[in-house]
């Protein structure tokens, strides 16, 4: 309620917003409370942050519109505070104004003149009470006018809970060019121990307590946030609760036992549906067990602090973070969602870290539509790994990612993330695919084990790869391919089964400063039109040749120490192209060069020590 105190000098305002609520209770069957500053902030609180607070865990704002009302610093802020909130939300309904008494600058607000919040309101749907302000407030005509407008709150509160939950993102992955990938056919299943760690106490205005059992205030979570303050906090004692859970206001819901103790299941819709600005839910075991089009949490606005939950969904993703929402998941066991454990789309925003997510349908974490959270420190294995794009970007640091039926990293469709330190490995179709268009920055990272190549560029892709250590693959260790590209810088590439770096169908990356050493096979082979630019590499120690081009492949290759390779330094052959150029090319055991007479490539002032050259 926005009031100018002198508008209530005789309570009126009060008694009206009084028999409102009443009336708003009747034809919703639950109560509506409303806050007002003179009744609701106690003695010793700062009545400022009271306010902003209470605005910010507000289903509506009634502003009763007056001279006094336009004139007050305060009620143009907490309608400006609200303006902000709607468009948090994505409504416009949410601002009741109800005109009381008569203001010349309200009146010529729609001819243009008139001030800023005056031309706002008079732009909505106003209820005009100035006729009515000497009634006897149990007149019919008051309560008429009661019953209208509690209609429009009955109507707009419904709208409230159910708008988000209209709209849902395409689960469905981009087309992939799968040339070269090898599906795995086992799962293999790895138990983790998460130990459950103790909510942190934190002083709040009020606790209540949730017991089935009926030794506390309510047998039902849902009633105690129906009745709790901005502020409060709500302790569930151990059981099962089968109802979905509405938080639109600032509170937190806490688990009282070990983990497991309290569970919240429900069927056909969200198990939680959070849209306030901060909040707090710890220590449950969150269960949506199938039907609808529902996550077990939907984080739709605000900072949600989700912390020390277990939490599936046998319908969509576990949970959801959108349209801007910014939350803090810390320590949950996020697992088996039917599509997907973290799903972040519509500009949703967040820090998730340490968290264990595995076994999800779709992945593990997916990120698009021009999402940019932060994923730091989490397990993500035996599932579908993680899934970046449709121009989403986002900071993922220091997670290990294993043991996935696909690729432990995919980023495509121009999604550009940070990726840093992680270790990414033993995943079923391969380390990192960047593909149709994605680019991204990949640095300090450890990929290694996979059961194919370590890193696929293609279809456009276009990353940056900086000081990673890229080995041991089952495949190779890098497959440009498709028109990929990418520059690749200061890598180690080392023990992969295929050919270290291997670019064909018009891949065109460049590599500078990379050590490609060690492989079971070629160094470097491009074939196939594949390109590339290679300056200042280490080419060594592989188990075949240095650099093998042949069929239309035409790299450049410049500055290139390239020595100690098990047959040739560089080989060209079945009309391989390219210019070799200032090359350093050294102690390979079958020579420098074999280049048959169909290939056309450049040499010039490469330094050669070797005996036994071919041509």
């Amino acid at each position: 309620m926005s009031y100018a105190h002198i508008d209530d000098a005789d309570k009126r305002l009060t008694e009206l917003c009084r028999y409102l609520s009443q009336e708003v209770q009747r034809q919703t069957g639950e109560e509506f409370r409303i806050f007002q500053d003179r009744s609701d902030i106690g003695v010793g609180q700062q009545w400022r942050p009271r306010i902003s607070e209470s605005i910010d865990s507000a289903d509506f704002l009634i502003a009763f519109l007056s001279p006094g009302f336009f004139k007050s610093t305060e009620c143009g802020r907490e309608v400006a505070l609200f303006f902000k909130r709607e468009k948090q939300l994505k409504r416009n309904d949410l601002i009741l104004p109800i005109y009381f008494i008569d203001c010349p600058a309200f009146n010529s607000a729609k001819n243009g003149t008139a001030a800023s919040l005056e031309r706002q309101l008079a732009n909505r749907q106003f209820a005009d009470w100035r006729e009515v302000r000497f009634e006897p407030l149990g007149s019919p005509v008051i309560g008429k006018l009661m019953a209208e407008f509690a209609k429009q709150v009955r109507d707009s509160l419904a709208r409230s809970v159910s708008e988000p939950l209209k709209r849902r993102p395409s689960l469905k992955k981009p087309s992939v060019d799968e040339v070269g990938v090898r599906r795995s056919s086992g799962r293999r299943q790895t138990e983790r121990a998460i130990a459950a760690r103790p909510v942190s106490s934190k002083s709040a205005a009020r606790i209540h307590v949730v017991d089935q059992k009926g030794g506390g205030e309510y047998t039902s979570i849902g009633d105690a946030i129906a009745q709790a303050g901005a502020g409060d906090r709500i302790l569930v004692r151990p059981g099962i609760y089968t109802e979905a859970l509405f938080i639109g206001k600032s509170l937190e819901v806490l688990g009282d036992g070990i983990k497991g103790d309290v569970v919240v299941q429900v069927q056909d819709t969200d198990v939680i549906l959070f849209q306030a600005t901060l909040g707090r839910v710890a220590n449950l075991t969150i269960r949506q067990t199938g039907g609808g089009n529902s996550y077990a949490v939907d984080i739709a606005q605000g900072r949600l602090e989700l912390e020390d939950c277990d939490i599936t969904s046998a319908s969509l993703a576990c949970v959801a973070i959108h349209n801007g929402a910014d939350p803090r998941l810390r320590r949950n066991t996020i697992h088996d969602g039917q599509r997907g454990g973290v799903l972040v789309y519509a500009q949703g925003l967040g820090t998730i870290e340490d968290n264990d997510l595995s076994g999800s349908g779709f992945c593990d974490i997916t990120v698009m539509e021009g999402s940019n959270p932060t994923v730091r420190g989490n397990r993500i294995h035996h599932g579908t790994g993680v899934l970046i794009y449709r121009e989403a970007s986002g900071l993922f640091e220091d997670n290990d990612i294993y043991a996935n039926d696909w690729s432990g990293l995919e980023i495509a469709n121009g999604a550009n993330p940070t990726v840093r330190r992680n270790r990414i490995h033993d995943n079923g179709n391969g380390g990192v695919f960047v593909y149709e268009d994605g680019k991204g920055t990949l640095e300090d990272n450890d990929i290694y084990g996979n059961d194919d190549t370590e890193v696929t560029i293609s279809e456009g892709g276009n990353p940056i790869l900086r000081r990673n250590r890229v080995h041991d693959s089952k495949a190779g260790g890098i497959f440009v391919h498709s028109k990929g590209r990418g520059i690749l810088e200061d890598n180690v590439i080392y023990g992969n089964t295929d050919p270290g770096v291997e670019i064909t169908t018009e891949g065109n990356p460049t590599l500078r400063r990379n050590h490609i050493r060690n492989g079971k096979r070629e160094g470097v082979w491009v074939y196939d039109k594949g390109a590339g630019i290679f300056e200042n590499n280490d080419i060594v120690q592989n188990a075949q040749s240095g650099v093998e081009i042949s069929n239309l492949g035409a790299p450049t290759l410049v500055h290139n120490r390239i020595a100690k390779n098990a047959q040739w330094g560089i080989r060209v052959y079945d009309k391989g192209a390219g210019i070799i150029e200032d090359n350093n090319i050294r102690d390979n055991a079958h020579g420098a060069f074999k280049i048959t007479a169909d290939s056309k490539s450049r040499l010039r002032l490469n330094r050669n020590r070797e005996k036994g050259n071919a041509k």
